[in-house]
């Protein structure tokens, strides 16, 4: 992404190296010739969570580097590199995923390829027509049952209800995506280093691409907001494609002006929405059910937190935080007559402090942190169980 210089990948690369392979961190000796076995570890994090992996490492972290680079010159190494990764990620595996890559200059001219992939959109990623996960320190065909858990967790963020016409689940899916870049947005300073940054960009240019589909539909232009969703898949667009350097933080500061730009159109946008979005009885129902399965899985998950320590999966948890962010984000927005004005503030709450123990730098450096704003969240969300149990 160029936010980080070689010297910086070099040390990351050294602490990575001392921790081993584990939930989200893989070593791979070259770049290998059967490429399904590239492809489903890189599958396996686009389904389970997001993770990095190393080529021209071994499993027993000694630095070979890549023989691409032994036989070629640096660019003609890179340009063939990077064909190769760009043909993996949007033909061989299904769907497709976007990463990013990183080489590495180590000394006596020992190149390193740092593979940078996002949890994907999609609930469940294919090589060679199977699905994949990642298990500690191996990524393994997954189970039956481990495609039906992925598929669980998905619809709980994405079936807010069943909406009773056309128009009803176009303002749910529109709503879904502005409330999802309004809590991207609200801890972007926290965000700016790897596998965070990337994540984000990932995230961005999916809901960018999500945005402009709806844009196209006669229900946006039926309630004139055609434009505006344009308008704003190309702002996001413009920042999934944003150019990070060295500079002092002058790209940086020029990205954050521009996400501040998409900000305020998302919220006149979400503001506008709110006005023409309303839901039948039955709707709203459902939607009580969504969030009570959304609460009992944090309380769930926060609940195994010492097993996912003990097993080596705390990367887990901590998709699974960032997650349920958005989930809470969603339906908090949703002007929905199914609980006190107290709710939906709440919800913010929760959803604002579970984006921000799920950052890199919270998440991994300030563990006091977690248990302080999980108590927080614990408190608030079983007082919205009992109001809605009410």
């Amino acid at each position: 992404m160029g936010t980080e210089s070689n010297e910086d990948l070099i040390q990351k690369l050294k602490e990575d190296i001392q921790q081993g392979e584990d939930q989200d961190l893989e070593f791979m000796e070259d770049y290998p010739s059967n490429e399904h076995e590239l492809k489903k570890e890189i599958a396996a994090f686009a389904s389970s969570n997001a993770g990095t992996i190393y080529l021209g490492i071994d499993d027993d972290c000694n630095i070979s580097g890549m023989s691409i680079f032994k036989n070629n010159s640096f660019q003609d190494g890179k340009d063939k590199i990077m064909k190769n990764l760009y043909g993996l990620c949007q033909n061989a595996i299904k769907p497709p995923i976007q990463i990013t890559v990183d080489l590495i200059k180590c000394p006596e001219n020992i190149i390193i390829a740092k593979l940078n992939i996002p949890k994907g959109i999609e609930p469940v990623y294919y090589s060679n027509n199977r699905p994949y996960v990642r298990n500690l320190t191996s990524s393994t065909p997954a189970t039956p049952e481990q495609v039906k858990e992925l598929h669980r967790k998905y619809f709980l963020s994405e079936l807010l209800g069943e909406p009773s016409t056309e128009k009803q689940n176009f303002l749910n899916q529109v709503s879904n995506q502005l409330s999802d870049f309004q809590i991207l947005w609200c801890d972007i300073e926290n965000r700016n280093v790897n596998p965070d940054l990337d994540q984000n960009i990932y995230d961005i240019s999916k809901t960018a691409e999500i945005l402009e589909n709806l844009s196209l539909d006669p229900t946006a232009k039926e309630l004139s907001l055609n434009e505006d969703l344009d308008r704003l898949s190309d702002k996001l667009d413009n920042m999934a494609h944003h150019k990070f350097f060295l500079d002092g933080g002058l790209s940086w500061n020029s990205f954050i002006e521009k996400g501040n730009e998409a900000f305020e159109l998302d919220n006149m946008i979400l503001n506008r929405l709110q006005k023409n979005h309303r839901t039948q009885q039955s709707e709203i129902e459902s939607i009580k059910k969504i969030l009570v399965k959304n609460i009992k899985e944090l309380q769930i998950n926060w609940q195994k937190r010492e097993k996912y320590s003990e097993y080596g999966e705390l990367a887990k948890l901590r998709e699974t935080f960032r997650q349920l962010s958005y989930n809470f984000n969603r339906i908090a927005n949703l002007p929905l007559q199914l609980y006190s004005t107290d709710v939906p503030i709440s919800l913010r709450k929760v959803a604002k402090n579970l984006r921000e123990i799920s950052s890199y730098k919270t998440f991994v450096f300030n563990q006091n942190a977690i248990k302080d704003i999980m108590d927080e969240n614990m408190t608030i969300v079983s007082s919205i169980l009992k109001e809605i149990e009410e």
